[in-house]
């Protein structure tokens, strides 16, 4: 079957699907895309909606604000598997990725995680690796043997060159 989203209801671009997720302790599923309401051409915040049952959605307000590229959802393995979005950014908010003078990975996390409906999100330090590169596509997180969180990213690292780098953090933070 083919299942239809909420994305042709909201006007302007919609762009890639980030950050799936299923939140089994409120039976929810959340999802995130890039999106820009005013706009036909590009969209640099995360638009968001959510269903019980993949057949019928509803909106929420935009997840995350301009300058959020594309990205993942990361559950922890916490009590509350604290959903957890990563995804580039750029400094200067440009949409042109390609003309941005700095950027890095960002997070994102729920102001309220007793919100079944993840409205609200509070953005995390930007560039979480310190290292000032334009990074791309992040993956979903996971926690190795050695009890490490680990990302994979690509990055550009001159004009043309691009390679997948491997972050990783004892707290995913």
């Amino acid at each position: 079957p083919i299942f239809h989203t909420p994305v042709g209801k909201t006007p302007g671009y919609a762009g890639d699907p980030n950050g799936m997720l299923y939140r089994a302790d409120h039976g929810i599923f959340h999802l995130f895309w890039q999106c820009d309401p005013a706009s036909q051409l590009a969209g640099t915040k995360w638009c968001h909606a959510v269903s019980r049952n993949f057949v019928e959605w509803t909106n929420k307000p935009i997840a995350l604000p301009t300058g959020s590229f594309s990205g993942a959802a990361t559950l922890m393995d916490d009590e509350k598997q604290t959903p957890v979005m990563t995804f580039a950014c750029f400094g200067d908010d440009r949409k042109d990725w390609s003309e941005a003078t700095s950027g890095g990975m960002c997070q994102a996390r729920p102001a309220n995680l007793h919100d079944r409906y993840l409205v609200n999100w509070t953005l995390g330090d930007h560039d979480t690796d310190g290292l000032g590169m334009k990074h791309t596509d992040a993956g979903t997180g996971w926690r190795g043997p050695d009890g490490l969180w680990r990302l994979i990213v690509g990055n550009q690292m001159a004009p043309n060159v691009g390679a997948f780098k491997t972050w990783q953090s004892p707290d995913f933070g």
